[in-house]
């Protein structure tokens, strides 16, 4: 499902990718019908009587005319020049959103209105697709009316003139000139008798528009905004973005601020005051607000759509060293999967209180640390209970986390803080020991995501920490928890290795297409040499024990090169040409290569080893492998999956876990929900199996064991849950059926 519009009886929505449109019926959200259009299906309007959709599509753009009282397509209009506005991807979520170009239904539902995205605007009858008349001139992927439908708007991102159209005329009657500002992006909304529009302009600022006086009222506190709407009556604007604003037309002022839910898409009620945001690359929540004091805005909390907690873009991924157990951190439901890799079974999602990406874990497989986004602190996952069991406050986002060869101490990267807080390690009571500056540290978005590296030397003795917006290697030794030496290397340092002993080190110069090697010894290390590399954008790398060699690979140009420890001389340059571009490379004890690439042509991604290509069925983000178990895992945020591949002397097995899996048994709503003290949990068996019902609290703690592992034939059950005892708040019901898991949210208030 893409794009939807609505009538009072039904929901009309237009599925990209299945070239059809389902319409629901309002009254029982049954399917009134489902009508195939034309290819892409992207944008829905409905005329003023709600009797006719109009669906424009894409790929060969055209219109589908949809009688809503007979459910039947009755026209397709040709040459209707719907386009692709903006493409917007996130690393990160490895999620991608779509904005397409807007038309309008004319006020007395006659014609619709739509820029050609180029330099003309077009009327086409809807009786006819005919072309009723062509303002010529106007370069336009945007449409909004005034409040009484008598001026309609037209803008095109990064252009410098907002254009007015008079409807009754359909000409333009006005031009607002930014001079050397312009519209940032296709977002606009108007007053009630078209004098005034506000829109985001350029240097994350907005702006009130006034064509009567031609002036301009600009707002920096408002940043520009993602997404613009307006009250019913046109006065007040509401202004989607981190900083969440209402504004008033008349007295061109700010009147409320609500700050901390990033937003790129929302919708105004059209009766009443309510609105209602979300973000579809970052936050699966939607954030809900009543304006009915505009100047006492009031955030009534978020919903997360889907079933939760489900496993949502998992991130990174590692594996327990006993290789029973891997940890995957999700960033779009904020949570974290362990998944059973004896039975390769979900066995517990835990809820976090903010996103995490990175993992590292104890030597003894019972600890998991994870890192952290806003909250700045580090999260201890009890694995042996599979339970949440402290946090543990470090610096701004804890980005990177990494434990020394003794397992007493863990070193954390704080990416927006610049600093390394060390941690002593005690499980839940582990704590903070100091925090060392460490230079400007940050991120590169190539291969899904890196962060400036921090690595532990093979004795404990030394941390490098790659200052990469300073061109500099940091060195601390660990006694003092001291920065002892700082080496100036090129541009923008990325990845660090150790050699076996310690002694030297390697690191990739991420924007100069080099790599220093370095000679490690406190206070006296020095570079012994900086080096092309053979390939463009070098990046990850791992040491090879048995030739003692660096890999260093390139994400540019699918080689690997293979490079003396201390003298930096490129001993051998691998080429992988039949895969796509390198994101990962990790080399176990017996010197066997495992790769990870990201996709090539209609192939999403491969795991390349010494005697394997791999397809993989979804695009990676990153790998860990195993040597006790010969085993690796892959995470693929889009379908969220995790891949596991395992070898043998003689065979290669693959199996693709889903991170929520409905197979065998699924929760249905609990009813009634929320409730204050009794609910009835109603679930399907699908067959045969071993069933377990828990309610479980936010930190995945059992609260209540309703089902005990007892045999349920196929079938629909029910069973009653009592709160009795319990405080209100948010739990979630989790249901085990054979190998399958599913949960889901229950609301109980007092």
């Amino acid at each position: 499902p893409f794009d939807m519009n609505i009538t009072n009886d039904y929901l009309i929505v237009a599925c990209h990718f299945s070239d059809e449109v389902y319409i629901i019926n309002l009254s029982d959200y049954s399917t009134a019908a489902i009508i195939e259009t034309d290819e892409q299906p992207v944008v829905v309007r409905v005329s003023p009587d709600q009797t006719t959709a109009f669906v424009g599509c894409d790929i060969n753009d055209k219109c589908e005319v949809i009688n809503l009282e007979t459910l039947t397509k009755t026209l397709s209009i040709s040459n209707f020049p719907i386009a692709l506005s903006t493409f917007s991807f996130i690393t990160g979520n490895n999620r991608s959103s779509y904005e397409y170009s807007d038309f309008k239904v004319s006020p007395n539902g006659n014609e619709l209105i739509i820029g050609d995205s180029d330099d003309q605007i077009l009327f086409i009858d809807v009786e006819t697709g005919n072309i009723n008349n062509t303002i010529a001139g106007v370069k336009a992927n945007k449409l909004v009316y005034s409040g009484d439908s008598t001026a309609l708007f037209a803008i095109y991102p990064y252009e410098s003139t907002v254009y007015k159209i008079d409807i009754a005329s359909s000409a333009v009657v006005d031009e607002f000139d930014l001079g050397t500002r312009y519209v940032s992006r296709s977002e606009i909304c108007a007053n009630q008798n078209g004098s005034k529009v506000y829109v985001p302009l350029d240097a994350n600022q907005s702006a009130i528009l006034n064509f009567d006086t031609e002036e301009t009222t600009t707002f920096s506190s408002t940043y520009s905004a993602f997404w613009v709407g307006v009250s019913p009556d046109h006065s007040t604007i509401i202004s989607g973005q981190n900083k969440f604003s209402i504004l008033d037309f008349e007295s061109e002022t700010i009147l409320d601020q609500s700050i901390g839910n990033t937003q790129y898409i929302g919708a105004v009620s059209p009766v009443g005051s309510n609105i209602v945001g979300f973000d579809p690359l970052r936050n699966e929540a939607l954030f809900f607000y009543d304006y009915s004091n505009p100047e006492d805005l009031q955030y009534l909390g978020e919903f997360v759509s889907g079933k939760a907690p489900e496993g949502d873009a998992p991130y990174r991924v590692a594996i327990t060293p006993d290789g029973t157990k891997a940890v995957l951190t999700n960033t779009l439901s904020k949570n974290v999967t362990i998944i059973n890799l004896v039975d390769n079974v979900v066995d517990t999602i835990i809820e976090l209180p903010e996103k995490s990406e990175a993992i590292a874990i104890t030597a003894d497989s019972e600890w998991a640390i994870l890192g952290g986004h806003d909250l700045g602190t580090i999260k201890f996952i009890n694995l042996t209970t599979n339970e949440f069991a402290a946090s543990l406050s470090t610096g701004s986002r804890p980005g990177l986390i990494r434990i020394s060869p003794d397992q007493q101490f863990a070193y954390v990267a704080n990416i927006s803080s610049n600093n390394i807080s060390v941690i002593a390690l005690d499980g839940e009571n582990s704590t903070k020991i100091t925090n060392i500056p460490c230079g400007t540290i940050g991120v590169s978005w190539a291969a899904q995501g890196v962060r400036s590296d921090v690595q532990v030397s093979p004795n404990g003795q030394y941390v490098l920490v790659a200052a990469s917006f300073d061109d500099n290697v940091k060195v601390i030794d660990t006694q003092s928890n001291s920065v002892v030496a700082s080496l100036t290397v090129e541009d923008f340092p990325i990845q660090i290795a150790f050699n076996s002993t310690g002694e030297y080190a390697v690191v990739s110069n991420l924007f100069s297409n080099s790599y220093s090697i370095l000679h490690v010894d406190g206070a006296n290390s020095s570079v012994v040499g900086t080096f092309p590399s053979s390939g463009n954008s070098p990046l990850r790398m791992d040491y090879d024990p048995v030739n003692d060699q660096f890999a260093i690979l390139s994400n540019a140009n699918k080689l690997i090169d293979f490079i003396n420890p201390e003298t930096g001389d490129i001993e051998n340059t691998e080429y992988y040409s039949s895969v796509g571009s390198l994101y990962q490379i990790m080399i176990n004890s017996l010197g066997e290569k495992f790769i990870l690439s990201g996709p090539d042509s209609d192939v999403p991604g491969y795991l390349v080893t010494e005697t394997d290509i791999i397809t993989l069925p979804a695009s990676p983000s990153f790998f860990d492998y195993n040597e006790e178990n010969n085993m690796v895992a892959i995470v693929a945020p889009g379908p969220d999956y995790l891949t596991v591949i395992t070898w043998d002397s003689t065979t290669v097995g693959i199996v693709d876990i889903p991170l929520t899996d409905y197979s065998d048994g699924e929760l249905l709503a609990n009813y009634p929900n929320p409730f204050s003290l009794n609910t009835t949990i109603s679930f399907n068996i699908y067959e045969t199996n071993p069933v377990s019902l828990f309610v479980i609290d936010q930190a995945g703690k059992t609260i209540e064991t309703l089902i005990d592992n007892e045999i349920y034939k196929e079938g629909s059950y029910q069973i009653n849950f009592s709160a009795k005892g319990l405080p209100a708040g948010i739990y979630y019901t989790k249901l085990s059926v054979g190998n399958s898991v599913d949960v889901d949210k229950i609301s109980i208030v007092k």
